[in-house]
C-alpha cells in the first residue's frame, strides 16, 4: 500500500500535468463543431476550467509569474481575484453567475465562493487545504480537502460540509456536480490505477477507460454527459462519456488533451499541449465529427 504522502505527491503531479502544458499549448472552447482559442490577453498560460449555459467561462491564468482566476463573458476577459490572496484559480461557474475557486494565503489554501460581487471564504474544518471545484444552481459545491496525511472529497451545502469518499478508496476528489446533485470525480483504491466515478441517487459507478492508468472525470451537465481525461501510455486524452460509452476526444494535432467542463448545450472547455497547432481545415473536420457524435446520441438542435 502506498503511503498517504506518496499518493498526494502522485496526485499533485497528475493535477499539475493536466492543468499545465509545456512548449506549446492552450485553452479552447468546443462549440457547434468548432474549436475556439481561449486566451487571456498577455498571459503565459490560460486554462479554462468551467462553463455555464450562457457560455460564460472561468479558469485560471499565469500572468507575470502569478496565477489568478479569470472570467470570460460576452467576449470580454476579467480577473477573478480574492482580495489579498495568491496562487488563485476560478474552477466552476453555475447559471446564476456564482463562481467557486481557490487561493493561497501564507501556508494555507482556502476556497472561495464569489456571488454578486462578494467573496466568501471556504475552509473544510480542521484541514489547511480546501479546493472547491464545482457548483450547481442550488449553490451546492463539490470539492476536495487535504493535508500531508489525508486527501478527501466534500459536498458543501449552505454552511454544512459533508465528507465524500468512494467506498474503500485511499483518496477521493469530488470535482463536478450538476443540478440533480450528481457528482463526478476520481479516486484511488490501489494497484496504481486511478479511476473516475459518477455518484447518483446514493450509489457510485466506477469509470475506467480500458488500458488507462488514470481516468479522471472533471465535469457533468444536466444531460448526464461527463468530460474528463484518461492517461494511456503516458499520453493524456480527453473523453466524453455519453449514455454509457466513453469516447476519446483529442484537440487536433496535440499530444495531450484534457476536458474540464461541459454545459447543457454540449459546449466543452479544455486544454491541450504538445506539438504544433494543425491547419484550420483539420480542426473543422474533427469538430464536425465530435459534434455529429453528440447529435446522434442526444438529437440536439
Amino acid at each position: 500500500m502506498r503511503s498517504a504522502r506518496a499518493l498526494l505527491l502522485l496526485l499533485c503531479s497528475i493535477v499539475f500535468a493536466t492543468l499545465c502544458w509545456a512548449d506549446a499549448g492552450g485553452g479552447f472552447l468546443f462549440s457547434g463543431g468548432t474549436f475556439t482559442d481561449i486566451y487571456y490577453p498577455g498571459s503565459q498560460q490560460t486554462t479554462p476550467a468551467g462553463i455555464n449555459n450562457s457560455g460564460q467561462i472561468v479558469g485560471y491564468i499565469a500572468l507575470n509569474g502569478q496565477a489568478d482566476g479569470f472570467l470570460y463573458s460576452g467576449g470580454m476577459y476579467q480577473r477573478v481575484h480574492y482580495p489579498g490572496g495568491e496562487g488563485q484559480s476560478a474552477n466552476g461557474i453555475n447559471n446564476l453567475d456564482q463562481i467557486v475557486g481557490s487561493y493561497n494565503q501564507g501556508n494555507i489554501s482556502y476556497g472561495y465562493l464569489y456571488d454578486n460581487g462578494t467573496y466568501t471564504q471556504l475552509q473544510y474544518p480542521g484541514y489547511d487545504r480546501t479546493n472547491p471545484w464545482g457548483i450547481n444552481d442550488s449553490g451546492v459545491i463539490s470539492g476536495s480537502y487535504w493535508d500531508s496525511n489525508f486527501f478527501g472529497g466534500f459536498i458543501y451545502d449552505h454552511g454544512q460540509y459533508t465528507p465524500f469518499a468512494y467506498p474503500g478508496s485511499y483518496f477521493t476528489q469530488a470535482l463536478g456536480i450538476n443540478n440533480a446533485g450528481t457528482v463526478v470525480g476520481d479516486y484511488y483504491a490501489g494497484n496504481d490505477v486511478y479511476s473516475a466515478f459518477i455518484y447518483q441517487n446514493g450509489g457510485f459507478t466506477s469509470l475506467s477507460y480500458p488500458g488507462a492508468r488514470v481516468t479522471e472525470a472533471f465535469g457533468i451537465n444536466d444531460e448526464g454527459e461527463v468530460v474528463g481525461m484518461v492517461e494511456l501510455n503516458r499520453v493524456m486524452h480527453g473523453f466524453v462519456y455519453v449514455d454509457g460509452k466513453m469516447n476519446l476526444f483529442d484537440y487536433p494535432g496535440a499530444e495531450n488533451t484534457t476536458l474540464y467542463g461541459i454545459n447543457d448545450n454540449g459546449d466543452i472547455v479544455g486544454s491541450w499541449y504538445g506539438t504544433a497547432v494543425p491547419e484550420p481545415s483539420t480542426l473543422m473536420l474533427l469538430g464536425t465529427a465530435v459534434a455529429g457524435m453528440l447529435w446522434r446520441v442526444k438529437g440536439r438542435t
